[in-house]
Parts: structure tokens; C-alpha cells; sequence
């Protein structure tokens, strides 16, 4: 999956963060911000610790954090 972002700090690092439940808090990627606060992670994995429903996907910079709600389902 990728990620992109926009307003965070500019040429700051930002972590990603896959969260579920009480469960699954992992850091499943790391960008540096642009010049424009913009970032773009082109893939991360969802960990193997998931389990198939809502999730959420939490952008995290020195300043403040964004979450993205996500859903994770099973493909064959």
C-alpha cells in the first residue's frame, strides 16, 4: 500500500504507524517531509499480526499526527 501526505513540517522526518486495536501498534514506515510538507511512502507492509477489519494508518511528524482509517481484508 502507499501513503501521501501533506501539511506536516517541512524536512522532517515522519513515521508511519499501523495501529489495531489494543493489539497491533507498529511502526510500519519511515519518510522525510519535502520542502512543501508533503511526503510519499510508495509501499508499506501490513504486519502479520493483522487480522481482517478496521484499522488505522497514523502519520506522525515533531509536531503533530494524522490518522487515515483503512480496512484490511484478505486477497487470494
Amino acid at each position: 500500500m502507499a501513503v501521501r501526505g501533506q501539511h506536516f513540517t517541512p524536512l522532517r522526518e515522519v513515521t508511519l504507524t499501523f495501529i489495531q486495536g489494543t493489539l497491533t501498534n507498529l511502526i510500519v514506515a519511515r519518510a522525510t517531509t519535502a520542502a512543501d510538507g508533503t511526503f510519499l511512502v510508495g509501499t508499506y507492509h501490513v504486519p502479520p499480526t493483522a487480522i481482517v477489519g478496521s484499522a488505522y494508518i497514523r502519520a506522525c511528524d515533531p509536531n503533530g499526527c494524522a490518522y487515515a482509517a483503512i480496512t484490511v481484508s484478505v486477497t487470494a
